[in-house]
């Protein structure tokens, strides 16, 4: 598990707007050209993080603080 990349992730899809709509929309070829989070470290996270992240940020924080 890297660490790391469970960061990035976790700090890219509570800041970034663009980020949530690709994972929501699953359109992770988008990745291929964000400099936010890059696809590499998209894949270098386990398959349930990938998952299990989003939905907790879903339920437990405010996103609209983070809004720009």
């Amino acid at each position: 598990m890297n660490l790391r990349a469970l960061k990035y992730f976790f700090k890219a899809y509570i800041v970034d707007q663009d980020i949530r709509k690709i994972i929501e929309s699953k359109d992770f070829h988008a990745l291929l050209t964000n400099p936010m989070l890059t696809i590499t470290q998209f894949k270098e996270m386990a398959a349930k993080y990938r998952v299990v992240i989003p939905e907790f940020i879903q339920d437990y924080i405010n996103l609209e603080r983070f809004a720009a």
